[in-house]
């Protein structure tokens, strides 16, 4: 049975801050992942993803279930790892099967390398996207000189009325509005998700990008996990 860890959950959960990517690696991320999930998955995962990381080349690391995202993460402790050692866990952290911790020495030289093979996919998906929907309009344009926050308003703009206020810059960068998902619990699912995809796509092509805020610290500050 894979370990529940408190600690370790305790530990993630001192990360506070923001996860900052791209929507175009949103996209992908999001995702179904159809290969390699399943050798992930049987009697003794945490085995399974042992002998993989160890195989790319990752060698101090804890894997735990978090109670707190109710998934398989693993905690990485290296602080090193050349290029060829990121591409590996890459490869195998896209199949959507646990969740990783990077040490802020490797953080965002992973997140720029997944951003970068994410973002060829992703914009053919979001141009498909909007390709099927002509009624939308063109998407819009960033304009020289204006702010990340004011042209996240435009695009809210864009994707309609229940896409208000769906973006914040209260931690720094532009994310996703907490008080917005709050708002969903009470909405159709379907409408939600069709507000998620307007504004990923959108933010896609446009190359804004954005963050999820996990369990923000009261100041507002705090690591990227």
């Amino acid at each position: 049975m894979l370990p529940t860890s408190k600690a370790q959950a305790r530990k993630k959960r001192g990360r506070k801050g923001q996860k900052v990517f791209s929507a175009a690696l949103l996209l992908l991320l999001g995702s179904p992942q159809a290969s390699g999930a399943a050798e992930y998955v049987g009697a003794d995962p945490a085995a399974a993803i042992d002998a993989a990381l160890r195989a790319c080349g990752i060698q101090h690391f804890t894997v735990f279930y978090d109670d707190t995202i109710q998934s398989i993460a693993v905690d990485i402790r290296d602080n090193q790892a050349s290029g060829e050692e990121l591409r590996c866990v890459h490869d195998m952290d896209v199949r959507g099967v646990y969740h990783l911790y990077w040490p802020t020495e490797l953080r965002t030289r992973y997140w720029r390398m997944a951003e970068a093979i994410a973002r060829p996919k992703s914009l053919s998906r979001a141009q498909a996207y909007f390709d099927g929907r002509p009624e939308l309009g063109p998407v819009p344009v960033r304009q020289a000189g204006q702010s990340a926050i004011d042209f996240a308003r435009e695009l809210e703009r864009f994707c309609g009325p229940e896409a208000q206020r769906f973006f914040t810059d209260e931690y720094g960068g532009v994310s996703i509005s907490s008080e917005w998902l709050q708002l969903q619990r009470d909405r159709d699912p379907e409408q939600s998700g069709t507000i998620l995809a307007c504004l990923s796509n959108a933010a896609a092509l446009s190359d804004l990008p954005f963050g999820f805020v996990s369990n923000p610290a009261p100041s507002g500050k705090g690591d990227e996990g």
